[in-house]
């Protein structure tokens, strides 16, 4: 039985499985909910009981839609000494499951790509990318770097540097948001936040001249942490 709380909540009485259009293992529901979940909407698992070999199960639909980012630090500034394989793994992990969820090839040509844009954090050049392409295949041209380069921002997986003419890979790729990013002079490390009160003034102050943002990338140059204690700078 199958019955309807209220717009977007279901309550399943029955025999001890999940209904239909949706898988019946927890990790299998983990699995289809983190690939994107199902077809124009998502369900969130409140929880289960069993008794008498029954399951009484509550799941809540809603309209799939872009989450929109609420933190306000995206990527931090990394020690030197961090796993940053850990934080590459992670990127094209991430990368595989967004393309996957939006019908985009994720092709061996673009993961090598992103992968050369994470393999610090400081932003590289296009050229710098196109040069390692031929080093390792001896056939990379301009254009192509570039087009790959074009798509991995599209799907929100790398950010351009305006000011340097350079990449890094965004910190959150799962979630809408604008760039604010914090340039160490020194290290050339770059981290990543994104302040709804600074939007929200900068949207202020840009109506008071009847000037209308659709866009906001932010970039400023500083130190960090690390750097400022190496010269004995720090507060």
């Amino acid at each position: 039985m199958l019955e309807t709380l209220n717009q977007g909540f279901c309550l399943s009485i029955g025999p001890a499985r999940p209904p239909p259009h949706v898988p019946a293992t927890p990790a299998a529901r983990q699995a289809k909910a983190g690939s994107g979940g199902w077809p124009g909407r998502a369900a969130v698992w409140f929880g289960e009981s069993t008794w008498n070999c029954y399951i009484i199960t509550l799941f809540f639909i809603v309209k799939q839609k872009k989450r929109v980012h609420k933190n306000t630090v995206i990527r931090p500034f990394k020690a030197a000494s961090h796993r940053h394989q850990d934080c590459l793994d992670a990127a094209i992990v991430m990368a595989r499951r967004l393309c996957d969820a939006s019908g985009q090839r994720f092709t061996r040509l673009r993961q090598r790509v992103l992968e050369l844009v994470w393999r610090s954090h400081e932003p590289v050049k296009a050229y710098d990318i196109l040069e390692e392409l031929r080093d390792e295949h001896g056939a990379a041209a301009p254009p192509t770097v570039y087009r790959v380069l074009d798509f991995l921002r599209a799907q929100g997986l790398v950010h351009k540097i305006e000011s340097l003419n350079a990449y890094v890979g965004c910190g959150d790729p799962g979630d809408a948001h604008s760039g604010q990013f914090l340039i160490c002079r020194d290290c050339a490390r770059v981290a990543e936040m994104d302040d709804p009160e600074l939007r929200a003034l900068l949207r202020k102050k840009a109506a008071r001249l009847g000037f209308e943002v659709d866009g906001q990338i932010i970039e400023i140059n500083g130190r960090c942490h690390e750097c400022l204690q190496q010269k004995g700078e720090t507060q």
